[in-house]
């Protein structure tokens, strides 16, 4: 094959144009997003093509990709958490978890170690940040730290940005155990009798007769309850995330369950149910209807 044969373009459907150069490589020319050409180079054509793909798939993402004068992609540990949390936590994990994550990475860790090369970044880096945070943060807002770095980390080496996550080789903090203080029998029934008559009694009942968690008991809608036979179905909980209260299922299988209800418990959500019905009347047009059992004096969820 001459070598003007050789260096004689290609181009595939969507691929770019690719040719090999005169010293056997395959050259792949495409078109970035932002308008302009990039190439790509490899052992064959068809590694060549898949090169061109990626490069361009990896730009759509925002990830920033290697030049001549960068060879591993120059981004910041900034950069690489907001397409994490973008990309990776936001559509994948509940609103509170995403909510939490981005607090971490705003308010910890990119001010003390947003500014360096990702690829750059070391164990004696993030060993740093954590002493000192530990100098002014709880054990376990040091541990939590920790934790949202290297589980961003861990997605910065499949992706091959990085060759090692750093911070899984730091020490992670001790967090001291925390003794769990329970009600005793004398103080359930104080706090029931402290409830009694409050708009609320029931719920109070729910969560020390029942075990039902807050989440749990403020997403209860009427349709969840069957008073004649006294079950109660857990489908949904409420939660406040970014400043607005959402709905949504139970977080495991197991959470979404079917009880009982004891004959007081069922009393005094009919008891409830009634009290609803008088504050829908005296509400008028200002009335939400969205079905909970515990709402504002407007319907509205809590």
């Amino acid at each position: 094959m001459s070598e003007e044969a050789t260096k004689r373009e290609k181009r595939g459907h969507g691929e770019g144009s690719y040719r090999q150069m005169a010293n056997g490589t395959w050259q792949c020319r495409v078109t970035m997003p932002d308008g302009t050409r990039r190439s790509v180079y490899a052992k064959t054509e068809r590694q060549a093509r898949e090169k061109g793909k990626e490069a361009i798939k990896k730009a759509e993402t925002g990830v920033k990709l290697p030049t001549r004068s960068d060879p591993k992609g120059r981004q910041t540990v900034a950069d690489f958490l907001a397409r994490w949390l973008r990309d990776d936590i936001k559509p994948h994990k509940a609103p509170r978890t995403h909510e939490f994550y981005e607090r971490i990475v705003r308010v910890h860790i990119v001010p003390a170690i947003g500014a360096y090369r990702l690829d750059q970044l070391t164990r004696q880096d993030v060993a740093a940040m954590l002493a000192a945070k530990g100098e002014t943060a709880a054990p376990r807002m040091v541990h939590h730290i920790r934790t949202v770095l290297r589980t961003a980390l861990n997605r910065a080496v499949r992706d091959e940005l990085v060759s090692r996550n750093v911070a899984a080789l730091t020490t992670a903090p001790r967090v001291p155990r925390a003794e769990p203080v329970f009600l005793d029998l004398d103080g359930a029934r104080a706090r029931l009798a402290a409830a009694r008559g409050d708009r609320f009694e029931a719920a109070f009942q729910l969560g020390l007769m029942l075990g039902l968690r807050e989440g749990e008991i403020l997403g209860l809608k009427w349709d969840d309850l069957d008073l004649n036979t006294r079950r109660l179905t857990v489908r949904r909980t409420v939660q406040r995330a970014a400043g607005r209260l959402i709905e949504k299922e139970p977080k495991t299988e197991k959470s979404r369950r079917t009880v009982t209800l004891p004959p007081s418990v069922a009393a005094a959500l009919r008891a409830r149910r009634d009290q609803q019905a008088f504050e829908r009347q005296a509400a008028g047009g200002f009335w939400n209807e969205a079905g909970f059992v515990f709402t504002t004096k407007t319907g509205g969820p809590i």
